[in-house]
Parts: C-alpha cells; sequence; structure tokens
C-alpha cells in the first residue's frame, strides 16, 4: 500500500514536470502533452484500483448506513457527526455505524462520498439517468440542508453534503465515484449505460 502512495505521488510530480516542461519549450509541447496523458492515465487506473478494494472491504457498512438513522433533526440544518475512536470513523446517532478504512489517505472523503451519494438516490431512481450520480452537484428532493461533521480529538472539519436542497461533492468524495464507475465510462456501451434510468441505490452503486 506504502509502494502505491508513493508511486502516486511520483507519478504527480511527473505530471508537474510535464506541464512545465511546455510551458519553458514550445519544442516539446508534442512530448509533453502525451507524457502527462499517460501519466494522468496511469495515476487513474492506480487510484482507482486502490479506492475499489476499501469499496468491497467497507461494503457492509455501506449498505447498512441509514440517512435517517445517523441524522440529528433537532435543528434547522441537519448534521451528521462522526468521532475518531481507535482510529475508526463512527457515527455519533448510530454507534453500529463504523468506518474503519486502515491504510486508506482520504478517509473523510471516502465517508463523504457514501452520504452524498444517499441523498441523491431518491431523485436518480428511475426518474433521471444514472451519470446525475457523478455530478459535482445536483438538485435533490431533500433534505434542505445537511452539514457533515467529522470530530477528532480537538480537531473538527465540516463539509456541506446539502445546502438549499443541493446535493455537493468534493473533488475527492467524488472520485470516489469515479472510481467505482470507471468501466462504465471506458467504451461506448459503457457510456451509455450511465444514460440509463433503473432503480439506483447503494447495492446497484456497489455492483457497478
Amino acid at each position: 500500500m506504502i509502494i502505491i502512495i508513493m508511486l502516486t505521488l511520483i507519478l504527480v510530480l511527473l505530471v508537474i514536470c510535464a506541464i512545465v516542461l511546455l510551458l519553458m519549450s514550445n519544442a516539446l509541447w508534442f512530448p509533453s502533452i502525451m507524457g502527462a496523458m499517460i501519466l494522468l492515465l496511469i495515476i487513474e487506473i492506480i487510484y482507482s484500483k486502490y479506492t475499489n478494494k476499501y469499496l468491497a472491504k467497507e461494503r457492509d457498512v455501506q449498505l447498512s448506513y441509514s440517512l435517517s438513522k445517523s441524522m440529528d433533526k433537532d435543528n434547522a440544518v441537519k448534521e451528521i457527526e462522526f468521532i475518531r475512536v481507535d482510529n475508526k470513523w463512527v457515527c455519533k446517532k448510530d454507534e453500529n455505524i463504523k468506518f474503519i478504512l486502515d491504510g486508506y489517505l482520504f478517509k473523510k472523503a471516502f465517508i463523504l462520498s457514501c452520504i452524498v451519494r444517499k441523498t441523491r438516490y431518491a431523485t436518480i431512481s428511475n426518474q433521471k439517468p444514472m451519470v446525475k450520480l457523478l455530478k459535482k452537484r445536483l438538485k435533490i428532493k431533500g433534505p434542505q440542508d445537511l452539514i457533515v461533521r467529522f470530530i477528532d480529538g480537538e480537531k473538527t472539519k465540516e463539509y456541506w453534503a446539502v445546502k438549499n436542497y443541493v446535493s455537493k461533492h468534493t473533488f475527492l468524495s467524488r472520485a470516489v465515484v469515479y472510481a467505482k464507475g470507471r468501466e462504465l465510462l471506458g467504451g461506448n456501451n459503457q457510456k451509455n449505460r450511465l444514460k440509463e434510468i433503473r432503480k439506483l441505490d447503494e447495492i446497484a452503486f456497489l455492483n457497478w
């Protein structure tokens, strides 16, 4: 796992170097762009395999996770809190929900991605194309406002998962969805599947 992370970081640096070379010399524009594209493709493949491994490992908790059971409904702005306990992220309202994610770099993004997906299923399922699940922002039926809060000792990090009925991914939480749907983004047949309107829930997503 450490090797994969190091390799990914090295590839990112190489992409940056390729871009710098492109800016410095017009003569190098073609190999620089081609090299950057190849490196980005390699990074995407590595990240997708890396993330899909954890999507499989955390399958049970993702399937059992319920927005309604984990949400603090007393306030106008709904809140979901996760507390770090013994290197696990435990849901404050439903302590049976524990994301372990040992070795995964982007734990908060992984959990946030699960929450954002679940805010969208009621809007997308049997009504809109599956590709809507990958959008950065999507108008949904509810909740109106939702904050996800991660508490790690004295440190607290907050994210707006929904604001004014708009479900919002961060760059990294959206990348989790792209990692799972990468095969569907391959050829034309796969891309056409994303345009289909069908039943969509967490089981369907994890079985992509």
